[in-house]
């Protein structure tokens, strides 16, 4: 259990699914979609590792649902990133923090990239995921990059 400076508690409760453990965060005793299997597997992806940094995003409040409603709070609901600070970037991103992709256009120009960008500056993503902006180290990314290439681009987190 802990409750930090935000005054969340948080904590993982054990309870059974069927003929298996799992470990389910609560936050203020509201009961979330973050939860880990009490036996790892490689069949079943998410992991304690993973569950706890996505706990500690919430305690240090990085990550929180808009309505201050725990219930059910998923870091893969939908959210709403603004792209109005994004930035072109000369590396490619992780393919899990991608925001989307385009392709089908020619974008070999310096002109073309800087129209591309000026459009992708006035979007919001919608229906993207927390998990596109969480690395596999629990960091939330902030920044936004768009990669060009010649027929397309990605827009990332990193």
């Amino acid at each position: 259990m802990n409750q930090g400076q935000t005054g969340l508690k948080t904590e993982f409760k054990r309870h059974k699914v069927f003929n298996a453990w799992y470990y389910s965060l609560f936050v203020n005793g509201q009961k979330t979609n973050i939860y880990y299997p009490e036996i790892p597997s490689t069949f079943f992806l998410v992991s304690q590792e993973k569950a706890e940094q996505e706990a500690e995003l919430i305690k240090n409040l990085d990550i929180y649902p808009h309505d201050g409603n725990y219930e059910n709070f998923d870091t893969c609901g939908t959210v709403y990133f603004d792209l109005s600070k994004a930035e072109k970037v000369n590396f490619q991103g992780d393919f899990y923090n991608t925001i989307y992709r385009c392709s089908g256009s020619s974008y070999e120009t310096e002109d073309e990239q800087n129209k591309a960008m000026q459009e992708i500056k006035t979007k919001i993503a919608y229906w993207s995921q927390w998990t596109k902006a969480i690395d596999k180290n629990g960091k939330l990314l902030k920044n936004i990059g768009v990669k060009f290439y010649p027929y397309g681009y990605t827009v990332f987190f990193y």
